[in-house]
């Protein structure tokens, strides 16, 4: 809702600088996909990063793996996605 929010008020802007309505066009378009396209991202991005830490227990309810290991897998899986997250962001920022 705040991607297609703040979409929405520079398509706004825009259409009060031109005088004209911008909806039709393919600005107008493109904005309105683009916040479709951030909204999917939104949502599927958590659960994507979610399945590490579940998968062992999904397992364990499938008598794979005992829940001793499940929980242990499902705590090295959840660090594993902190730190993929945090390496990434580092490196995206610039960062040292």
């Amino acid at each position: 809702m705040t991607e297609s929010a703040e979409r929405l008020k520079s398509l706004n802007d825009l259409e009060d600088a031109m005088l004209t309505d911008m909806r039709a066009t393919d600005f107008g378009k493109a904005s309105h996909f683009v916040s479709l396209v951030a909204a999917l991202v939104d949502g599927v991005a958590p659960f994507l990063a979610s399945i590490p830490c579940i998968l062992p227990f999904a397992l364990s309810l499938l008598g794979i793996l005992s829940i001793h290991t499940s929980f242990y897998a499902a705590i090295l899986g959840t660090l594993s996605v902190l730190f993929t997250l945090g390496f990434y962001l580092g490196r995206i920022s610039k960062g040292t």
